[in-house]
């Protein structure tokens, strides 16, 4: 009865970030309402950030939003640390990506273990793309070790 929603993440597989901005449906809202340079726009962008990500062993948070009666409070990291900590259960997981276009965040995210790994332009802005590397990706980096 008190339980209130605070704060979302979405995370998604490489392969999947833009599946919903191909979908004819989709395109056909986003026209309608955002018009035909916002829809282009937005599709360019998905396809630059999933370009970005190597492989699709990848988990990519594409939004956080906290409820804004709850900001300032640790939910945002306390969100991130969930999304890492189920990667990190997952040997095939090579760590989590995050995209922002807000570089004010790169101090909380590096604090959390992420690394600025690229900075994309997009038309007049850029994306900051952060990756903390996963159990995967160290396992994948020592087998590579072992190799050479």
């Amino acid at each position: 009865q008190n339980d209130t929603l605070c704060g979302v993440a979405l995370v998604v597989r490489n392969k999947n970030r833009a599946t919903l901005s191909r979908s004819l449906k989709w395109r056909i809202k986003m026209f309608l309402t955002a018009g035909f340079d916002s829809t282009i726009r937005f599709m360019s962008y998905q396809d630059k950030i999933r370009n970005s990500v190597a492989t699709d062993a990848f988990q990519i948070v594409t939004q956080l939003a906290i409820h804004p009666k709850f900001r300032k409070m640790g939910l945002g990291e306390q969100l991130l640390d969930a999304v890492f900590d189920d990667c990190s259960h997952k040997d095939h997981c090579m760590g989590v990506y995050l995209d922002s276009g807000n570089p004010k965040y790169e101090r909380l995210y590096g604090r959390l273990g992420f690394a600025h790994v690229a900075t994309l332009d997009i038309d007049d802005f850029q994306e900051y793309i952060y990756l903390k590397a996963g159990p995967g990706m160290q396992q994948h980096k020592a087998a590579q070790t072992v190799v050479t």
